[in-house]
């Protein structure tokens, strides 16, 4: 029997119609690539290709489910690692320690779950890419339970939840087109705050130091601020015009960063001057960076989707340094795509590549 149809009855064999999820073990083994060339640059100037430096090591998880297209993951606090699988109509929960996947079934046909959250009770919150449905949903992983939630829109613009993040107040705040979301874990009531460019898309979504929400306008081409007590919204334009930001993290000094996807730049803003200062990513303009994530020891990582790099940041000495992520194991060759990475306790950064629905881990 062929390796393929082997994958398929392996499939259905883990598939429980009963209860919605799928349990299975790993497929096969973790996929482990090193990255002994890294890019190393400053302020976009390419200056090796050869050796030397830090290597990189990824090792890579199959899903055993075909096409479950991971898109955004989170880490909970037993360092479970969890994920909305836009393409399965499920969340994924997979533990490292033991290589277990386990799917569980959305109740919603067709919601495609996009960003996901743990919050301070280790419950799993999670927004549907599909517009029509308007919904953010919690799942308990305590007795595997569903709640999903209508959520409001701005005016009359498109709901389209997008990412959200347990923050200030005990809240769950998560973008949506053209406002900021926020639920009460408690009660499930749902607000909405209006930003103030029209059509800005808000899209990546951090809490920062001193405690306000700030978040990356995809469309509007701005970071915005939201302030949580007052629900006051201020926008800052990064310096080039049109230059789609995207993503955004907190640096553990409390400076943001923001990925911009259409200037291939990474932005740095400064929460107290509102300083904006933009360096140009390795391969621009080939990078479109992506997700990002802020490391503990101050380094700032982003995903350069179109080159298909993990990139470092130093922001003391202001270079780069990328390694290139291993190519699909198959010989099909094909790409990764990072759309958001976050970092566990030991510091090692996680992210789900959506195109070859994989969990990834890079240390």
């Amino acid at each position: 029997m062929s390796p393929f149809l082997c994958r398929i009855l392996f499939s259905l064999l883990i598939f429980f119609a009963c209860s919605g999820t799928l349990w299975a073990q790993a497929d096969k083994a973790p996929v482990v690539g090193l990255s002994t060339q890294p890019w190393i640059s400053s302020e976009g100037k390419l200056l090796s290709t050869k050796g030397g430096g830090v290597q990189g090591k990824f090792t890579s998880y199959p899903m055993p489910v075909p096409a479950a297209i991971p898109h955004c993951i989170a880490i909970d606090q037993k360092g479970i690692i969890w994920a909305g699988l836009v393409g399965s109509n499920r969340i994924g929960k997979f533990d490292p320690k033991t290589g277990l996947f386990k799917h569980y079934l959305v109740p919603t046909p067709d919601s495609r779950p996009h960003g996901i959250t743990v919050a301070g009770d280790g419950k799993i919150w999670f927004t549907s890419e599909q517009d029509l449905r308007r919904k953010v949903g919690r799942f308990d992983p305590d007795t595997e339970l569903f709640i999903e939630i209508q959520v409001p829109g701005v005016g009359d613009a498109d709901v389209r939840p997008h990412t959200p993040i347990f923050g200030p107040g005990g809240y769950v705040w998560f973008t949506m087109e053209d406002g900021i979301g926020r639920i009460d874990p408690k009660s499930l009531e749902a607000k909405a705050f209006p930003v103030p460019t029209k059509n800005s898309r808000p899209y990546g979504i951090t809490v920062g130091l001193d405690g306000m929400i700030y978040f990356a306008e995809w469309r509007g081409h701005k970071i915005g601020r939201l302030n949580p007590k007052t629900g006051e919204v201020r926008e800052y334009d990064p310096p080039t015009p049109k230059s789609g930001t995207r993503r955004i993290t907190t640096a553990p000094d409390g400076i943001i960063w923001v990925s911009e996807y259409i200037a291939h730049n990474l932005a740095r803003l400064d929460p107290k001057s509102g300083e904006i200062k933009e360096y140009k990513m390795p391969s621009a303009p080939n990078s479109a960076p992506y997700g990002i994530v802020a490391t503990p020891d101050g380094m700032i990582w982003v995903s350069e989707q179109f080159s298909n790099l993990i990139t470092k940041f130093d922001p003391k000495t202001e270079k780069f340094t990328s390694y290139p992520v291993p190519w699909d194991e198959s010989g099909l060759r094909i790409p990764s795509s990072v759309r958001n990475m976050l970092t566990d306790r030991e510091g090692k950064i996680w992210y789900g590549d959506n195109r070859n629905s994989r969990i990834t881990k890079v240390e």
